[in-house]
């Protein structure tokens, strides 16, 4: 290995996440799932959600999901309208941080 690829191959980055939903409209009692996948980013990274800024935890209802510093899910088994709202990925480590947003829509049953 020739020194500039050590340099290259030891380069620490902040994480990148890819956007793919950034809305959703949903009715009542459907599942909602969003996916925060990251495309690069130095190990370890530290995933949360937040709804309208404020944490999201998991419930009976609600699950979070975290694959090895690749990707973290959302998931709302059966959605309400007080679901609505602003749905935030964030992503961290040493070197920085990302977001991604999904807005989510909840209209009640005709």
């Amino acid at each position: 290995m020739t020194s500039n690829q050590y340099i290259k191959d030891s380069v620490l980055d902040a994480p990148k996440i890819m956007q793919i939903i950034k809305e959703m409209i949903l009715t009542e009692h459907e599942m909602f799932k969003a996916a925060c996948i990251t495309l690069k980013g130095s190990a370890p990274l530290q995933y949360s959600w937040t709804r309208n800024s404020e944490p999201v935890l998991a419930d009976s209802n609600t699950e979070l999901t975290t694959i090895e510093n690749t990707m973290s899910t959302l998931t709302i088994k059966s959605v309400e309208s007080n679901h609505s709202g602003n749905y935030t990925c964030n992503v961290r480590n040493t070197y920085g941080h990302d977001q991604i947003s999904v807005n989510l829509h909840v209209k009640g049953k005709p």
